[in-house]
């Protein structure tokens, strides 16, 4: 699990990927670059013009031009194809821009060493203490130790909610004590389930809290990705789980907000009304959600630099202080 995030293969595959592309377009050329539809011939022939010597008679010069230009006539003129070249083009950048992406941005050996760096300054404990002196080991050394091999995963006891399961990357995260609640800081990579994702993994900043006892639901923003899950809950036939409030006394979390669960009582009794104010004026822009254990709250994004860590655990700390 943590080599995966430091496997260079990847890019050696991209790359031979477009070569392999290219090497392959290229015996087309002739057909596609046109713009207006240039025979294919008309390439050969003016691709290259043979050295003349001085004593070749104008005959001879003509009747070279004439076969050029006679096969110009019986071959007819290709027309590009606007869709092959944009399909070819979209595949490129398809191909291009995540290589791109990923040169500039920190790898994930730096991304790991600056959660470590910001947890030892803060005086915050690692989850996995031995993982911040294994940083700066090779590969093979990395595959060889046992300790990575038995990290513990820190989303393993909140993967019963349903947009953290099978997370990965949760191996480096340190805890840190909020308002006398134990909290859990993380970054975690999970398998996409949205539409609006076209298969790229989803990064999520997490953190969870320590509250045991809390009745189980979900809130959020309103979002064209929960309206379409919606849809199709309805289309399979799940049962609904969305939780209503009352509009009237609420207008403003009503029109911005979703709570789901199976509890609409337990819920509505936990979340009273200081509560839903709390949440009108925090606009959140990620997801809370309990289970037997935790207050999670998760949004979109990497933890990287000191500022995100501080920003992050301050609206963490803003939670426990209003919700619990």
């Amino acid at each position: 699990m943590v080599l995966a995030s430091l496997n260079p293969t990847l890019y050696l595959f991209e790359m031979s990927s477009v070569i392999f592309f290219f090497t392959l377009v290229s015996r087309d050329v002739p057909a596609l670059v046109t713009k207006s539809g240039i025979p294919s011939m008309w390439l050969r022939c003016n691709s290259y013009v043979p050295q003349q010597p001085e004593s070749r008679s104008v005959a001879s010069t003509c009747n070279y031009t004439f076969d050029c230009q006679s096969e110009r006539k019986r071959r007819p003129d290709i027309p590009m194809n606007h869709l092959t070249l944009l399909i070819i083009l979209i595949f490129v950048l398809s191909i291009l821009l995540p290589m791109l992406f990923r040169f500039f941005r920190a790898s994930p050996r730096d991304e790991a060493k600056s959660v470590v760096e910001y947890a030892q300054k803060r005086g915050y404990v690692l989850v996995n203490p031995a993982l911040a002196n294994a940083l700066d080991s090779s590969l093979l050394e990395m595959a060889r130790n046992p300790a990575i091999k038995n990290s513990i995963r820190a989303s393993s006891d909140i993967a019963d909610i349903e947009e953290l399961h099978d997370g990965t990357g949760d191996w480096l995260a340190f805890t840190c004590t909020l308002r006398s609640r134990e909290a859990t800081i993380f970054n975690l990579s999970v398998s996409p389930r949205r539409p609006d994702t076209s298969g790229r993994s989803l990064p999520y900043k997490v953190v969870k809290i320590k509250a045991p006892g809390l009745p189980r639901f979900s809130l959020g923003r309103n979002s064209v990705v929960h309206t379409v899950v919606n849809v199709v809950d309805k289309i399979v036939g799940a049962p609904k789980r969305t939780i209503d409030l009352d509009a009237r006394l609420f207008p403003e979390f009503s029109a911005h907000y979703w709570i789901s669960g199976s509890d609409a009582v337990a819920v509505t009794s936990f979340l009273a009304p200081g509560k839903i104010r709390f949440l009108e004026t925090a606009k959140l822009e990620g997801i809370l959600a309990t289970n037997a254990n935790y207050l999670v709250y998760f949004e979109d994004g990497v933890l990287l630099t000191e500022q995100d860590f501080d920003s992050f655990i301050a609206r963490a700390e803003t939670l426990v202080a209003n919700l619990l």
